[in-house]
């Protein structure tokens, strides 16, 4: 067996989009191909975002047939402990490797990318110029505020307070001054551990199917930075396209974002920003929503045969 994939960055989140060799994936609608990937060939996940193939903070991207005669192509979000409901940067990529292998039509100055993905439609718009792609924006699924001042008690005893926001993925979102720390790469381990007991707290408490925990600070600069973690233990390196989205939300409901002003929000691991706008209000299952804007760039990092023999005692991959 092999599975050839090109591999990106966004904002230094790393990603891999699946080019060939995966197995046939069986379904008469995208809700069926996705059951049927998660129940008959997640070994493909774990074998890519894995060692000794991947790591921990590996994204994978797994093309599906789409079922919406809107949308030019339709994906998946694998991750080392869990199928991710969405992924921003794996997006902007995917937009990008659609883009240069002629699978949809390009145009200048800008193509429009429709991508259905587990939370719904998300429309891309990528700019095109003497057959490059460059900066890549995309309008997510409405996102709204879930839960305002949720108090928590987390393993260690300590009272948090947190604001649960759904943003094509729901996040629990808790502010550094809670957790007794200021949010910097000298306290990655810490706040990985902190955030990990937030998200496993806020998916017993709220029964939602929680993605992770975005730790921020108090201030409104621009550009401002925080600590995302997503599933258990996986550190966003870059922006996060998804907890930028509830960032944005949450800012937005309390007044501090207007509709059609854009703020840079980054990742303190690596620095990198993206731009992001609420671009139109909304609602959504009797919630008051806004569709937010998310305009970064993707960078190709190179192309792999990955190969599995059958006699290798690791060929299913491991994760320490």
């Amino acid at each position: 067996m092999k599975l050839e994939t090109v591999d990106y960055h966004c904002g230094g989140s790393p990603m891999r989009v699946i080019t060939g060799g995966l197995p046939e994936i069986r379904g008469s609608c995208f809700k069926e191909r996705m059951e049927f990937v998660h129940q008959n060939i997640d070994f493909v996940r774990k074998q890519l975002c894995w060692e000794p193939r991947g790591y921990r903070s590996m994204t994978v991207v797994m093309p599906i047939q789409h079922d919406q005669s809107l949308a030019d192509a339709a994906v998946l979000y694998c991750a080392a402990t869990m199928y991710l409901p969405f992924c921003g940067e794996a997006s902007i990529c995917f937009v990008r490797y659609l883009m240069e292998h002629g699978l949809v039509k390009c145009t200048e100055p800008e193509t429009k990318v429709v991508i259905q993905c587990p939370p719904g439609i998300v429309t891309c718009y990528a700019e095109w110029t003497n057959g490059k792609v460059g900066n890549v924006r995309f309008h997510g699924v409405p996102a709204y505020v879930h839960s305002i001042d949720t108090d928590l008690i987390l393993s260690t005893g300590v009272k948090v307070r947190t604001n649960i926001v759904y943003g094509g993925a729901y996040y629990a979102i808790v502010y550094e001054d809670q957790l007794q720390l200021d949010i910097s790469k000298e306290k990655y381990t810490t706040m990985t551990s902190w955030a990990d007991d937030v998200t496993q707290k806020a998916i017993e408490q709220s029964q939602l199917p929680m993605c992770g925990t975005i730790i921020n600070d108090r201030s409104l600069k621009d550009p401002t930075f925080r600590f995302v973690v997503c599933g258990e233990s996986m550190v966003n390196r870059g922006f996060c396209g998804s907890g930028s989205t509830c960032c944005a939300t949450f800012d937005y409901f309390n007044g501090n974002l207007k509709l059609g002003e854009s703020r840079q929000y980054g990742s303190i691991v690596t620095k990198q920003c993206a731009t992001v706008t609420p671009v139109k209000a909304t609602k959504i299952d009797g919630h008051d929503a806004v569709i937010i804007e998310i305009k970064s760039r993707a960078y190709r990092t190179g192309n792999h045969v990955f190969e599995f023999e059958s006699d290798d005692p690791l060929v299913a991959g491991f994760l320490p």
